[in-house]
Parts: C-alpha cells; structure tokens; sequence
C-alpha cells in the first residue's frame, strides 16, 4: 500500500505511519483500502475538513478508520443567504 500515489496534501511520513498503525492493531489495509481512503481524504480535503489532523487522531485514538472535521476556523454549514435581513419577530398569518 505505501506505493500508491499520494495527493500533494497529504504527507508522505503521516501516511506511512497511519498504514504502520493500522499493521498495529490488527487491520491491515488492503490497496482497495488505501485507494478508497484517499479518494475519500481527496474528497473531504476539498470540502475544507481536516484531514491531516484527522488522520493523527486516528493514530494517537487507535481508531481504524479516519473522521475528519471541519477545519479550524471554518464553518461547516454556511449561514443561510439574507439571514442577518430576515425579520423573526414578526408573526405572519392567523391562529
């Protein structure tokens, strides 16, 4: 598995030690393994989670699997457009 090809996001050193971790407790990946966490890592990068840190809590966890979050600073879910515009202390329609 350390012969994939890694995105230029993730480093090569936190990969080897992360596939080191998984020998560790017992649940080697296999290459179908590896390419799908990556595919997987490549997607949730792209949505602004933290992968990086996500993949050292794994280790420091001994979790098998790999759960980021979004990164700090950054908002999951964004605010709702005219949000701030929207007047909610108005009651609208009969009861």
């Amino acid at each position: 598995p350390s012969e994939i090809t890694l995105p230029s996001f993730l480093p090569k050193q936190l990969w080897l030690e992360f596939i080191q971790h998984r020998k560790d407790i017992k649940k080697p990946m296999s290459e179908l393994a590896c390419t799908k966490l990556i595919n997987q890592l490549t997607k949730d990068q792209a949505k602004g989670l933290d992968v990086i840190d996500a993949m050292n809590e794994a280790i420091v966890s001994g979790w098998s699997g790999v759960f980021p979050k979004p990164a700090k600073g950054s908002r999951s879910t964004p605010a709702p457009e005219n949000f701030s515009s929207t007047d909610y202390g108005e009651i609208k329609g009969s009861f």
